[in-house]
């Protein structure tokens, strides 16, 4: 699994994929990859739990894509919690270079 930075710009949510009122709000967006991605969150959302993650860059649409917590681990400074998202389906090669910088 390779690890991209974000391209400049990149919006990012993430909310439970079930009617789960609470969302948790996407402090920071690390990294992507075509199998997931790893996200700084305001809240925890439990390792096994069903998410929608959410992506956009200003000028063009919306996607989503559903998939699951793999991991969260709380910042070292008690400020959020850092979490791995692997995805239900692996992205496309060109849906994965909207979102990152790639060679």
């Amino acid at each position: 699994m390779r690890y991209h930075p974000p391209r400049a710009g990149v919006r990012a949510d993430c909310c439970h994929a079930d009617d789960t009122p609470h969302s948790a709000t996407v402090l920071g967006l690390v990294e992507l990859s075509a199998e997931g991605v790893h996200v700084r969150l305001d809240a925890a959302p439990q390792p096994g739990s069903a998410v929608l993650i959410r992506l956009g860059l200003p000028e063009g649409p919306v996607y989503l894509f559903p998939g699951e917590v793999a991991w969260v681990v709380a910042d070292r400074g008690g400020s959020g919690f850092s979490a791995g998202i692997r995805f239900d389906e692996c992205l496309p090669r060109d849906t994965l270079r909207v979102f990152v910088e790639m060679p």
